[in-house]
């Protein structure tokens, strides 16, 4: 299992180079002068050409390209060309908010997703599965930033129960929580369903009932065990999409969050910042995604078999 690891770990690099080439030629090709929207269109050209050579954008591509790269290995992801400071600390001021408004979305789509899909396969064609089918229809189908402004309506200026802008306590995090996790529960439940429909006609869960074992148990010890590894899929992969989608709800709510600092720094093509801010959530996607693989063997124990019979043949062969 550690080798394992050891290897997706080793597989990041590849990962990591290619976003950010390819960020990096994004924020090089779109139309825009960085010097010119640091200082204003009426700046002298001898200030722009200045500016140029300060920010290091008269060079080649590829040289800056490389000398970003190099830089960012060692850790030092540059400057904000807007504000001047060190792009690592800016990022870690504002990646906290973000990483836990993801977290709370996918908790929140794990409260509420998996259960009601098992409720849903469990009464399956009832008034409960029908309904929930149309409401996760509902959802699916609103956009982030509508049901955000919705939310904001009811529970903020008719009840004036939660906060709607900023970040001031936990509660602050709670109608984001829910606008972000509001596809997520969507694509859980439909998913849950699916699998837990296609494990409880299995004829190990025929057999489990005919032994007399208590409904609870061959629904929760059996059926649900057995068809969670595309749901874990499903909430790895959410994961970074939430990480991703925060951009619009934190726009929404005012947070100070990863997504609202990328949105400004796309603005003025502040590219470092936008660089760090794309690097970092790729690299928290990708190890929630190894995490989730790792999670499969726990969840069902024949790939952890499947990993040391894998391992013993290795070293066999080496022998």
């Amino acid at each position: 299992m550690l080798n394992y690891a050891a290897r997706r770990v080793m597989l990041l690099i590849p990962v990591i180079i290619g976003v950010s080439f390819i960020i990096f030629s994004i924020m090089n090709l779109t139309p825009g002068d960085p010097a010119m929207l640091i200082l204003g269109e009426g700046a002298p050209p001898d200030a722009l050409v200045a500016k140029r050579e300060e920010l290091g954008l008269n060079a080649p591509f590829i040289r800056r390209y490389v000398e970003y790269i190099s830089g960012a290995v060692q850790g030092d992801f540059g400057k904000s060309y807007r504000t001047g400071i060190p792009v690592f600390n800016e990022i870690m001021t504002r990646l906290p908010y973000t990483v836990m408004l993801a977290t709370i979305s996918i908790i929140v789509a794990i409260v509420i997703g998996i259960p009601a899909g098992v409720l849903s396969a469990v009464k399956q064609y009832s008034i409960m599965d029908v309904s929930a089918l149309a409401v996760t229809l509902l959802i699916t189908s609103m956009p982030g930033f509508f049901l955000s402004m919705c939310l904001i309506i009811v529970f903020s200026l008719k009840l004036n129960w939660l906060p709607s802008l900023g970040i001031e306590s936990w509660k602050s995090y709670i109608l984001p929580g829910i606008a972000a996790a509001s596809s997520t529960t969507a694509s859980l439940m439909r998913m849950t369903r699916s699998t837990m429909l296609e494990v409880i006609r299995q004829d190990y869960i025929r057999t489990a009932r005919a032994k007399g074992a208590p409904e609870r148990s061959v629904i929760f010890g059996h059926a649900l065990r057995n068809s969670l590894l595309p749901v874990v899929t499903v909430i790895g992969v959410n994961f970074g999409v939430a990480l991703g989608g925060s951009i619009v709800i934190e726009q929404v709510f005012a947070m100070p969050g990863l997504g609202q600092l990328m949105v400004n720094s796309i603005r003025t093509k502040d590219t470092p910042m936008v660089l760090a801010s794309v690097l970092f959530a790729a690299i928290i996607a990708s190890l929630v995604n190894l995490l989730v693989d790792i999670w499969y063997c726990f969840i069902d124990p024949r790939l952890a078999s499947q990993y040391s019979s894998a391992r013993n043949a290795g070293k066999k062969a080496g022998v």
